[in-house]
């Protein structure tokens, strides 16, 4: 509904715009017309011009051009205006609603990828604490690196139990990780973990239902890059879950496939044949690969046939344009790279008379 009322009134911009352009363009192109007129007339009369005459046409004149260039901006303002509603309304329709989302939509580490505000004065104080333990007397230094330890701990411990009620699982494994790598197995690191483990089992059946949903409508409408976007993020938060990167691969491996196709229909035989290549080398053993590799041979046939063809264009478009040297090396590639071709038969045989135009 949104789309059926905006899209009138961005026409009618482009119509308000439109009759101001003209408006101007006539205003302006009447103006001087109508001066020059004035005083032609007086001129025709033998009437003598006076200096409130020439003042009255100056001023005309100045009015006119000033309107006209008026109206002639207000035009252009409001096709901006226009043009920048007609943006905002394509991004609109575009750009998921991430308000409406699922609280468990596996795009939330990407859209969200900090645990909360940290001011510059946080950052400041607490490096000013690393520096003040070098003050401190021998006896209270270790106490004091206690008490930080003990700190930096806790503020780990609440960024990853604040993942963890986002929904953010990946997030809070890669905090936990960095928490454990930094102060060991402490016991708060180990109940994190517990923590993970279990939200992470508890969650798993319904990101993967969601996620599963999101990724075949996104598919359906040919969106390849948010399917495998939302993939990925439901990967990146169940790594251990086998049938989410089985999910994530099968859409991996059906977005090349489809671009192969696609490619292929549009003729594009170099780059259908790259496509397809390394769809070979990262999913050898797919279902797909066994398919691909019996039209693979196809598809080097037709991108040869193509290169062949533009190799073939450019030599008579340089022999057309009496560049001699240049369309001798092109004979003289095709001939070296695909000897046994039509169109290395054809330019065979003009070889020596370029040759001879040459030194000669």
């Amino acid at each position: 509904m949104v789309a059926s009322q905006d899209t009138p009134r961005s026409g009618s911009g482009a119509l308000a715009s439109t009759v101001l352009q003209a408006v101007g363009i006539i205003v302006l192109a009447l103006t001087p017309i109508g001066v020059l007129t004035v005083l032609a007339t007086r001129i025709g009369r033998q009437e003598p011009i006076d200096t409130s005459t020439i003042l009255a046409l100056l001023g005309a004149l100045v009015a006119g051009v000033t309107c006209g260039g008026l109206l002639l901006g207000m035009a252009s303002l409001l096709r901006m205006l226009a043009g920048a509603r007609a943006t905002e309304l394509r991004r609109a329709r575009t750009t998921p609603d991430r308000s409406a989302t699922f609280p468990g939509d596996p795009l939330a580490p990407h859209m969200d990828d900090e645990t909360g505000p940290v001011s510059a004065n946080q950052v400041l104080g607490l490096l000013r604490k690393q520096r003040d333990l070098t003050h401190l007397d021998p006896d209270q230094r270790e106490a004091a690196q206690e008490r930080l330890r003990t700190y930096l701990q806790r503020e780990a411990a609440e960024a990853v139990i604040e993942a963890i009620n986002r929904r953010q699982l990946g997030k809070a494994r890669v905090i936990l990780r960095a928490t454990e790598a930094r102060y060991g197995a402490t016991p708060t690191v180990q109940r994190l973990t517990d923590k993970l483990s279990e939200a992470t089992a508890r969650r798993e059946p319904l990101d993967f239902a969601h996620t599963k949903r999101i990724v075949e409508e996104a598919i359906a409408t040919a969106n390849w890059a948010l399917a495998e976007q939302y993939v990925r993020a439901l990967y990146f938060n169940h790594p251990e879950s086998r049938r989410c990167r089985q999910l994530w691969d099968e859409t991996r491996r059906a977005r090349l496939r489809a671009h192969i196709e696609s490619c292929a229909n549009r003729h594009h035989w170099a780059e259908a044949l790259a496509a397809a290549q390394e769809f070979l080398a990262r999913f050898p053993d797919s279902t797909e690969a066994r398919a691909l590799r019996s039209q693979i041979r196809t598809l080097e046939v037709n991108a040869e046939i193509h290169e062949r063809k533009q190799y073939e264009s450019r030599f008579k478009e340089l022999l057309s344009n009496q560049q001699y040297a240049a369309a001798l090396r092109v004979a003289q590639v095709v001939v070296h790279r695909f000897p046994a071709s039509p169109q290395a038969q054809a330019l065979r045989d003009q070889i020596p008379a370029l040759e001879k135009k040459l030194t000669g």
